[in-house]
Parts: C-alpha cells; sequence; structure tokens
C-alpha cells in the first residue's frame, strides 16, 4: 500500500479530468468526428476556426457541453504514439500531426495532397515492417497488387495517383463488403476477393493543387500534407545539425527512440497496475501473490520514470545546442518558400523539397 501511495495524487487527478471529459464527450467526439471526416482538406488556419471558434459556438447554442478549445490531437493519441510517429519520419510541427490523426481514424481512405513527398516516406517508414506494397495505377500489375494487399492483410499505397481514381477500387472505397460466414469478401472486377484484417489503403499525389470531383471527395479523406514553414524549419535544422556536429544529431536521434520506448513502457506499466487492483476484487490485503506482484510492477514503473526523467535532461540539454543553429534553418525555410512563389511567375521555375 505504501508503494501505490505515490499514484494516489496522479489517479485522483485523472480522476477529475475523467469526470470532465465524461462531462464533455458528446460535444468532444461530434468536433473529433467533424475534424476527421471534414478538415483534412484545409490548412491550420481554417482547422483553428472550426476548432475553437464556429464549432463550439454551434454546440453551445444548442446546449452540448464540450472543450471550448479542443486539443484535437490529445484526443485521439498519446505522447508515445507520436514520438513513433517522429520517428517514422512524420514533421513534429502540428499541422502534421493533426494530419497524422486524421490519416489513422479518418472513416475513408486517406488521400494524401503531398507535393513534397513528407506523407510518403512517413507512411513508408510506418508500414515497412508490415510489408507495405507499393504500386501505381499506371504499374501492370496494380489489379495482382491490390489483390495480394486485401488477401495477405497488408497495407497498400498507391503512389503519384493524380486527379482521378481507378474505378476497379470503387468497392473497396465505399467498403461494399460481402460476408460470408466468418470471411468477408469484396467484389474486385467481378471477382470475389478476401479481405483480411491489417488491410490499409493510402494514396498519395505529388500534384500541389489537384482539382478533384466531387465523389473523390466523397469516397477518401483528402488531407493537405504540403510542408509548412515550422515543419521545414525543424527538418532543415536537423539537417544543419547532421553537417555541424553530426554525434550530437545522432546522440538526439538515439535519446528520441530511448524517450519514445521508456514512455510506452511506462504508460504499459500504469495499465497494468491498474488491471491489477481491479482483478484484485477488493481482496488486495489478503492476495499475497497480488501485493508481490503489484510492488514488482510500482518498482519497474519507478524506474522506468527515473531513465525517462535522465533522458528527458540530456535532450534538453542536446536540444539546448541545437539552438545555436536555428537562424541557418529559418532563413533556408525562408528561401524554399520564396522559391516556391517564382512558379507564379513563370512555370518553368519549379524545384523539388529533394533538390532543395
Amino acid at each position: 500500500i505504501d508503494a501505490l501511495s505515490g499514484e494516489k495524487g496522479r489517479w485522483e487527478t485523472e480522476a477529475e479530468q475523467l469526470n470532465d471529459m465524461i462531462f464533455k464527450t458528446v460535444g468532444n467526439a461530434t468536433m473529433g468526428a467533424a475534424f476527421n471526416s471534414y478538415c483534412g482538406m484545409f490548412n491550420h488556419t481554417m482547422r483553428k476556426t472550426f476548432l475553437n471558434d464556429k464549432w463550439p459556438q454551434i454546440l453551445g447554442a444548442n446546449s452540448i457541453p464540450s472543450d471550448s478549445k479542443i486539443d484535437i490531437i490529445s484526443l485521439f493519441t498519446n505522447e508515445a504514439i507520436l514520438d513513433q510517429w517522429q520517428l517514422q519520419g512524420l514533421p513534429s510541427d502540428e499541422l502534421s500531426r493533426q494530419n497524422g490523426v486524421i490519416c489513422t481514424n479518418a472513416p475513408t481512405y486517406p488521400l494524401l495532397i503531398d507535393p513534397q513527398g513528407q506523407a510518403h516516406k512517413w507512411i513508408t517508414n510506418r508500414h515497412k515492417a508490415e510489408g507495405l506494397i507499393i504500386t501505381s495505377f499506371d504499374n501492370r500489375y496494380f489489379k495482382t497488387h491490390v489483390e495480394n494487399a486485401l488477401q495477405e492483410g497488408k497495407p497498400l499505397l498507391i503512389e503519384d495517383c493524380g486527379e482521378e481514381i481507378d474505378p476497379l477500387l470503387d468497392n473497396v472505397l465505399a467498403k461494399n463488403y460481402i460476408h460470408s460466414g466468418r470471411l468477408i469478401q469484396v467484389s474486385l472486377a467481378g471477382r470475389e476477393v478476401i479481405v483480411s484484417d491489417g488491410f490499409k489503403m493510402y494514396f498519395t499525389t505529388k500534384l500541389a493543387n489537384p482539382h478533384f470531383a466531387p465523389e473523390t471527395f466523397a469516397k477518401t479523406a483528402v488531407i493537405e500534407f504540403s510542408v509548412t514553414q515550422f515543419g521545414l524549419e525543424e527538418q532543415l535544422l536537423n539537417l544543419v545539425i547532421l553537417r555541424e556536429k553530426e554525434n550530437l544529431e545522432n546522440e538526439r536521434q538515439r535519446l528520441l527512440e530511448q524517450v519514445a520506448q521508456l514512455k510506452k513502457t511506462l504508460l504499459d506499466l500504469e495499465n497494468l497496475l491498474l488491471e491489477q487492483l481491479r482483478s484484485s476484487e477488493g481482496n488486495l490485503l489478503e492476495n499475497t501473490t497480488l501485493i508481490t506482484t503489484l510492488a514488482s510492477t510500482k518498482q519497474k514503473s519507478q524506474e522506468n520514470k527515473e531513465s525517462l526523467a535522465s533522458a528527458m535532461e540530456t535532450n534538453q540539454k542536446i536540444n539546448k545546442s541545437r539552438e545555436d543553429y536555428r537562424p541557418v534553418a529559418v532563413r533556408g525555410a525562408v528561401i524554399y518558400f520564396l522559391i516556391q512563389e517564382m512558379s507564379l511567375v513563370n512555370p518553368m521555375y519549379q524545384i523539388s523539397l529533394n533538390q532543395f
């Protein structure tokens, strides 16, 4: 009991937060659903207008409790997952993280407007271990790739899709699945194909300002994934540090991986503690084995907290050293967006982010 006393304050705070969240569940869930269904195609300014102004007003007018300034990222994910996304190549700015939320929670398959290739890189890294299949509408084996992804339950990335989606995928996009016993099937060009657990589908286009037909917006979750100035600034800062102080950047990457793993382990241990207490059914003091298990779990949790605190402290020192190079990254980001505007003078002035 003494060992668990340290959790008392945290659990009391969480209980208060949960009561407030429960009270506002309907309003917040409504905004979360609207955000995932509707906001992907808009820029950061428009999204903030919806989340902090328009939607709370509508809910308030109908006497539905909700957060006046909702943190949409925290509503759907946690720090451990965000750290994983960052390690997989997703920029750490708010807009990119919001895009990550929509990409993983949208009711339809995501179509990513990705002129600089950032979404492509993130999805590739995120699903590499799951046997990601990459194809395109022009690929001669496109139909085979789709069938394999469906039957084997693998993620599918269709790149360079342009402004139109192949009608072959209409039933998959609409999720017109046929349930036959335990099997789930979908009609693909007149042939029934099994849909296995694990199947996901993404589309990317390099067009900066594509003109999609209205039905494309209805069939997919269109997400604006173009690079932002702050996002590019962070990426350029990493490149500058890698060139000027390679050891510092390598150490930072190692620490990011360590912090992400520690946060995930800590969350798992905290959940395990609660599960063990719940399973005791009030007979905690009479269950010697459970007390020993709880003490062991608590000790591991404490060790993880100490390791996490140490890693975070080191990370803060490294970030402080990195800030000396911030002006270079800021200037680089400004130059890139100025060069991008040159295409308005003449379309021949085109430059990719990789070239830059």
